[in-house]
């Protein structure tokens, strides 16, 4: 298991969480999340999900995502 953390940019609202939160539980390999409206903690298969792979269903609905450094 990975675990990674991601600063998330222009989440406005517990919405925008929620969403956020849907798309990253869907991905396989996903064990555990945490989502808060700046940042993301996800511990995940890296054999199943790659960091990119988080990255890109939270890009797809909008808003921005990156590993944080």
């Amino acid at each position: 298991m990975k675990k990674s953390e991601f600063v998330l940019t222009n989440l406005a609202c517990e919405n925008c969480v929620s969403r956020v939160t849907k798309a990253v539980k869907k991905l396989k390999g996903v064990k555990s999340y945490n989502v808060d409206i700046n940042s993301m903690t996800v511990e995940y298969d890296e054999n199943k999900v790659s960091d990119q792979d988080i990255i890109d269903a939270v890009q797809s609905l909008g808003y921005g995502a990156q590993l944080k450094e």
